[in-house]
């Protein structure tokens, strides 16, 4: 079974949720539909958004239909997956 960039995974530890994405989306854009505006799951207001391993914080933004945030252009941590840190 090969895994997407649909395919997540979270923690939240303290004040901090992390995502682990099980794949790379094929635009540098990636939409978590489960952080949306008004979440059940998640209605904390988020402040930084970060992928670890990288060093600059990334840009988002919050819509009625998913937190959508802006990944690098040349910068992967590795081939297979990667961690978004959300505050």
């Amino acid at each position: 079974q090969s895994f997407s960039s649909e395919d997540m995974r979270f923690v939240a530890k303290e004040d901090t949720l992390y995502v682990h994405v099980l794949g790379w989306p094929s635009r540098h854009e990636i939409q978590i539909k489960s952080l949306k505006d008004n979440s059940p799951w998640y209605n904390a207001k988020i402040n930084k958004v970060e992928m670890l391993g990288y060093e600059k914080e990334l840009e988002y933004h919050r819509a009625k239909n998913g937190l959508f945030v802006k990944l690098p252009e040349n910068f992967k941590p590795n081939e297979i997956s990667f961690v978004l840190r959300i505050q």
